[in-house]
């Protein structure tokens, strides 16, 4: 495991200033006080691309950001916190030697332990080194050279190698697998073919003695004695024999690094310019972090890393260089002015130099210090100070005066046309045309004829394109004008530069640059999670089809495809910046008459700053083609979370955070991430070089974060980094909570339809039992009041009839009278029997129609019978009621006024509704006329129906003249019968009945 031992946001890296650094270098220094640790006396890259430091105080792990003091696993220890060796074996184990002896080996985070007794060679550890094989290693150490078989270390003798000495001072295999020593006065190298050490030439060699493999194939010593050279051939005197190294490296390149022994600081020789070359030296006064300086390495990503006593340095190879051979004049900005030809010309202070390669040779001193200046299409160099221009052909200048002094200093822009006329654009003055000594005012802009360009540009049909402030573009052709603005997308803000190249027009400005594309402008304004695309100053199209753009926080690069995208699409560009890391003295210089980028006849970019003239090659540029090692560092949820391999986490407490980082040596400050949340983000999130993430207010269920990382020239790793994260849901989002919900809402809704059936039934109930207590009432009335009188009144007149003589013929008039009188009082007793049927007469409907057909019969002879289908279910009071006054209607109808042999009354008691049937085999009635007989109450019909409707039921009534009539009565169950089974469980009943359950 690895434990963080010093703050690493402290000071942080610390970049050289004042003395240059080495030639096409940049130089970068992570010192003790800013958290790195001293004394570091051993280098190793490891299989992750991380690297791993052998310090006087143990063991750490650099990643380009911070610093990690290691600890095994188990809390296992070094066998020494003074660690002067390191070197991993094919199989990423790391093997680890001592400055007091001994080595240990470190696989799988456990520590193995290896001393003398073991057969480990005794005194400090130097080097090591694999065999041919790649099984075997050696070591080299104070006391001696041993082996490891794989198995068990052994020391190598003379007897058994032919090793002649009881000390190593370093050990090498060469690029033919040949195995080199220097065993503290001489070279022997092991001989294949018999196993055994031979002495290598005569010459005496001193102690300290250490060997580099070159790229030719050589290997090279370098010792106390005769200092740095090639063991064969031999060399003749070189600087290089001046110094004596403490380690050596030979770069890609085949650059020559060793530390120096005796001067302090390291050196870099260029071998293959020669021996004699004088080899460049970097030290403390330099910026390196100390001069005592020991291990060297290359790391896969090409950069050179140095460690000293008090720190930990990096050199970059530069990808732009300041124009040589041209002095560095205070005060003075440096001028680049170039013509679509390829034609390149710098002006420092007062001299005028032609670009001849990557040198700048001197042409013209000028007789004033220059302003501005421009080249045109046939290669005449145009220069502005305070006296006039200045027009310079084949090395000579001639002088134009201003024609204004207010012209002094004011040139806002140069132009050509396609006669080869000089335009200006002056401030304050308007746009002019010099051809034939006379300067003609233009009226360029349709809207404005008086307005200034900030940037003119010469297109390949010779038309002119002008940039004006506020997104105002004017083209300029034989044939008119055509003014372009935001409306057409250009949204660059104020124009600074134009290109109008055969591949079209490119637009630079204060927010960005602008593709023309079908008569209309595509305008990049942004770029991922960066504030680089401003203040454009310079912009070209190279020859592969890469767009460079010189702006205010370095050169920006964007590959062809990635414009196009842009270009078509709505989201900006991938790109690639370079600024000081790279070797970019300054940065773009703002508001030039000239654009401040330019491309010469070899294709290489030129470019003025703010501190100098810069160029670069983009075809041998070095880029950096290892993609960094992204990974998930820590995830927080509240908490730490200590299993990364897969997160759970409480519904409840759905937020997390992620931190992420990526390995990269070369430039780990401009690393880009890119990540997203699959089941949550659509699309990948551009994070710049945020390190974390976070999110909350998940929802239950899967989740997979993913992280990807670019390099800083935007190579982006293969494989993203993931983290499997399983949001478990709470008991209240779980799917059997909202089943209970469901049941619960259904439950409800069940018993809120069963309440609306309670009011329903209550509303019928009271409004039945409110009838059957007005019958009540009525049938007290009746009896009380009218048939009481009635009967009084035929007493009176009963009593008076008896007094006339039965011979009066009054006396048979009022007797007649009278017995129309008694029928009366009987249908009045009987109406009134109607309204007061008792409970008990009403308990057995089939009981109680057999009844009324025995009385009924004794007027009107038929044959009777009842018929009783179902389960005879309990009816509710109200209901039976109706039923019963329905049913003995029907009886009166058909006994008095059917004439039938037979009646039948069926009662069906069926689960869905209750069902009453009175049949007669009478004379039957026209269908037809059922209508009337109803409107003229002919056999109660209309009473009938009226009953029907008060209790939800329904009443169809089938006649046929001569054959008889059909009465039915249905009755849905719900408000036929009274409830039970389940409602009674559930106790229910009192919904239906307003009582207890």
């Amino acid at each position: 495991m690895l434990l963080v031992a010093v703050c690493t946001g402290a000071a942080g890296p610390v970049r050289g200033e004042g003395a240059p650094a080495l030639a096409g270098f940049h130089h970068t220094a992570w010192r003790v006080t800013g958290g790195a640790p001293p004394d570091i006396w051993a280098m190793a890259q490891g299989p992750h691309g991380d690297l791993w430091l052998g310090t006087g105080s143990g063991l750490y792990r650099f990643d380009g950001l911070g610093f990690e003091r290691f600890v095994a696993s188990g809390g296992e220890a070094l066998k020494s916190t003074n660690v002067t060796a390191l070197k991993f074996a094919p199989s990423g184990s790391l093997w680890i030697g001592y400055y007091e002896g001994g080595i240990s080996l470190l696989r799988d985070g456990r520590l193995t332990h290896f001393e003398v007794r073991d057969g480990v060679p005794p005194g400090m550890v130097l080097a090591f080194e694999s065999d041919a094989q790649g099984e075997g290693l050696w070591v080299a150490a104070r006391g001696g050279l041993g082996r490891f078989d794989g198995r068990s270390w052994r020391v190598a003798d003379e007897r058994e190698w032919g090793y002649p000495a009881h000390r190593a001072d370093w050990v090498l295999r060469d690029a033919k697998g040949t195995l080199w020593v220097t065993s503290g006065d001489a070279v022997v190298r092991l001989d294949a073919s018999t196993q055994r050490f031979r002495r290598f030439g005569d010459e005496h060699v001193g102690l300290n003695a250490i060997l580099a493999n070159a790229p030719d194939g050589r290997v090279w010593l370098s010792d106390e004695t005769k200092g740095t050279r090639p063991l064969e051939p031999a060399q003749a005197a070189s600087p290089l024999r001046e110094r004596f190294a403490k380690r050596l490296l030979f770069d890609r390149e085949g650059g020559l690094w060793g530390t120096d022994a005796t001067r302090g600081g390291l050196f870099r020789a260029d071998v293959a310019a020669g021996s004699a070359a004088e080899p460049q030296v970097f030290g403390s006064a330099q910026g390196l972090s100390a001069d005592v300086a020991v291990p060297i390495l290359q790391d896969g990503e090409g950069n050179i890393w140095v460690g000293t006593n008090l720190g930990l340095d990096r050199f970059r190879a530069n990808r732009f260089f300041l124009a040589s051979d041209a002095p560095s004049i205070p005060d003075a900005t440096p001028l680049l002015v170039a013509n679509d030809r390829g034609e390149t010309w710098t002006i420092e202070g007062d001299t005028l130099f032609r670009v001849e390669g990557t040198r700048n040779v001197p042409v013209l001193t000028l007789p004033r210090k220059a302003q501005s200046a421009y080249c045109d299409p046939a290669g005449v160099v145009w220069i502005s100070d305070l006296d006039g221009l200045r027009r310079v052909e084949h090395g000579r200048a001639t002088h134009l005066p201003w024609p204004d002094a207010d012209w002094k200093d004011a040139v806002v822009a140069y132009g050509s046309d396609a006669d080869g006329a000089l335009w200006l654009s002056v401030f304050n003055q308007g746009i002019f045309r010099y051809s034939g000594g006379d300067w003609v005012r233009q009226a360029v802009d349709p809207d404005d004829p008086a307005a200034v360009a900030n940037a003119i540009a010469t297109a390949a049909d010779g038309s002119l394109w002008f940039g004006f402030a506020n997104d105002r573009l004017v083209h300029r052709t034989v044939s008119g004008s055509r003014v372009y603005g935001a409306g057409d997308g250009l949204q660059v803000g104020d124009i600074a530069t134009l290109r109008a190249d055969g591949a079209g027009v490119l637009v630079g400005g204060e927010l960005g640059y602008a593709t023309l594309q079908d008569d209309a402008f595509r305008s990049v304004t942004s770029l991922p999670a960066s504030s680089a695309m401003t203040q454009v100053s310079g912009i070209v199209r190279t020859r592969d089809g890469n767009l460079w753009l010189n702006a205010s926080r370095g050169v920006i690069r964007i590959t062809p495809d990635d414009a196009a995208r842009a270009a078509t699409g709505p989201d900006p560009p991938e790109y690639t910046l370079y600024d000081f890391n790279d070797g970019l003295p300054g940065v773009a210089l703002q508001n030039q008459p000239v654009p401040t980028l330019a491309t010469d006849r070899d294709g290489r970019l030129w470019l003025s700053t703010n501190r100098g003239v810069a160029w670069t090659d983009p075809a041998a540029m070095p880029a950096n083609r290892v993609p960094p090692l992204v990974s998930i560092r820590a995830a927080y949820s509240g908490r730490p979370l200590t299993d990364l391999s897969s997160v759970r986490l409480p519904g409840s407490a759905a937020n997390v955070r992620i931190e992420y980082s990526a390995l990269n040596l070369s430039a780990p400050e401009r690393v880009r991430f890119r990540y997203r949340l699959a089941g949550l983000d659509d699309r990948w999130v551009d994070a710049g070089a945020r390190r974390e993430a976070g999110y909350s207010n998940l929802r239950p269920g899967r989740y997979r974060f993913e992280v990807l990382a670019a390099n800083e020239d935007n190579v982006w790793s293969p494989q993203a980094a993931s983290l499997d994260i399983d949001v478990v849901p709470g008991f209240f989002e779980t799917n059997a909570f909202r089943i209970a919900v469901a049941v619960a809402a259904a439950v409800v809704a069940f018993a809120a339809y069963l309440l609306r059936m309670r009011l329903l039934a209550s509303t019928f109930r009271t409004r039945l039992r409110e009838r059957l207590e007005e019958r009540e009432r009525i049938a007290r009335e009746l009896h009380d009041t009218l048939l009481q009188s009635i009967q009084g009144l035929i007493l009176r007149f009963q009593a008076i009839a008896n007094r006339i003589p039965p011979s009066d013929p009054n006396r048979a008039g009022i007797e007649s009278a009278l017995d129309r009188a008694d029928e009366v009082m009987a249908a009045g007793r009987e109406r009134v029997r109607d309204l007061r049927t008792s409970e008990a007469a009403l308990g057995d409907l089939s009981g109680a129609f057999t009844r009324i057909a025995h009385d009924l019969s004794f007027d009107h002879a038929a044959r009777f019978a009842t018929t009783v289908l179902g389960s005879g279910r309990e009816l509710r009071r109200e209901v039976r009621e109706e039923i019963h006054g329905i049913g003995r209607e029907a009886l009166l109808n058909a006994f008095r006024h059917a004439g039938a042999s037979r009646i039948e009354v069926t009662l069906d008691y069926a689960a869905d509704a209750f069902t009453l049937g009175v049949h007669d085999d009478g004379k039957g009635f026209d269908p037809r006329m059922g209508t009337v007989f109803e409107r003229s109450s002919h056999f109660g019909l209309r009473g009938m129906r009226e009953r029907a409707r008060r209790v939800n039921g329904r009443l169809d009534i089938a006649a046929e003249l001569g054959r008889g009539t059909t009465v039915r009565l249905t009755i849905p169950a719900r408000f036929a019968y009274e409830p039970k089974g389940w409602r009674r469980l559930l106790g229910l009943r009192g919904l239906f009945d307003g009582g207890s359950p």
